[in-house]
């Protein structure tokens, strides 16, 4: 088989059979919202339960977000406001469908492949391991949630800015904790502007400064020049389309930058904050990435065209480009440029 085809294969039965947990967290919502709209007495202990349950969903890498009963109630009143009982139950409906149609992908490749037991092995360990990313994401979650929460008190009752506690080294804050001297704040400033920090086993923290910082950004942001742009199909779409003709939306801070739905999201990689502009995204493009990454899983059981691992969309596309997706090759071709 192609090349495509076996990433495809590989890709779908190395998926994870529980469901993802931004998946879930999406499911457990409009379940929510439709015992709102539909004015269930327990919807109140149930309101508490999500909160308690998804304390970390609006988690970035940054500083923690408060979920809490009240943020909940107002996420539910903006759904109900944009959406019917009807669209809910259909959105519903959408994430058991991408479920179940994930299953009946995995039994029909296992039916057409004569996969051996080396073979049936492999799968199982990638599976495995794919599904640990996930735990291991959401384990990630829970503790910055709480790492970033402390921050935010130790600096309020020491009267530092957070900002200042978030930019100093862990043996630095240790230090300031124990009265054994102030935060450097010559060090904070020229880490806001760029820095680079090294971890080895036998030193564990070096520090190279800002010149390093360009030096290394430099290389990350150089674009080769070459017009051919590919990278690995990690999810065909619901709708399983040879190709795909969209706008390009590039997005590196998605809290902060617009996007609208329907355009094609072009980001470097997908993390949490990114997964309710991938459900409004008609395909996704990443520089870096395998098919168990973040952006695959999800976008697999958004039932979202994804092309990950392309080095740099990033840097080749840009915003108001409009691109064509091979969906079987990973190949992107730009049909009309953009603007920057």
């Amino acid at each position: 088989i192609s090349e495509a085809e076996a990433l495809e294969v590989m890709g779908m039965l190395s998926h994870p059979d529980e469901m993802a947990m931004f998946t879930k967290e999406r499911q457990d919502f409009f379940e929510l919202c439709i015992s709102k709209l539909e004015k269930e007495a327990d919807f109140p202990s149930r309101i508490e339960k999500f909160a308690q349950q998804y304390f970390w969903k609006d988690m970035d890498f940054y500083e923690h977000r408060v979920v809490n009963v009240d943020s909940v109630k107002v996420d539910v009143a903006k759904e109900i406001k944009k959406k019917s009982l009807e669209e809910l139950k259909k959105e519903l409906e959408e994430i058991d469908k991408e479920s179940r149609v994930i299953k009946e992908r995995k039994m029909e490749i296992r039916t057409k492949y004569d996969l051996d037991k080396e073979d049936k092995e492999n799968i199982e360990f990638a599976s495995k391991m794919t599904q640990w990313q996930e735990w291991r994401k959401l384990g990630m979650m829970k503790h910055l949630y709480y790492v970033f929460y402390l921050l935010e008190v130790l600096a309020e009752k020491l009267g530092v800015g957070y900002e200042d506690l978030a930019y100093s080294t862990l043996g630095e804050m240790k230090d300031f904790f124990a009265g054994e001297g102030q935060l450097d704040k010559e060090a904070i400033e020229r880490r806001k502007a760029g820095t680079v920090f090294v971890f080895t086993k036998e030193k564990p923290l070096i520090e190279l400064g800002s010149e390093a910082y360009r030096e290394v950004m430099a290389f990350i942001e150089k674009d080769s020049g070459e017009e051919e742009l590919s990278g690995t199909v990690a999810s065909v779409g619901r709708e399983r389309p040879s190709k795909i003709e969209g706008i390009v939306r590039v997005i590196i801070s998605p809290l902060k930058e617009e996007f609208v739905d329907g355009e094609i999201l072009v980001t470097s990689m997908t993390r949490v904050e990114f997964v309710p502009l991938m459900r409004r995204a008609k395909a996704i493009i990443t520089d870096e990435g395998g098919i168990t990454t973040h952006a695959a899983i999800v976008s697999r059981e958004l039932g979202i065209p994804c092309v990950i691992g392309t080095k740099r969309a990033t840097k080749a596309l840009k915003n108001g480009d409009t691109v064509e997706i091979d969906m079987r090759t990973g190949e992107i071709r730009r049909v009309e440029q953009g603007y920057s």
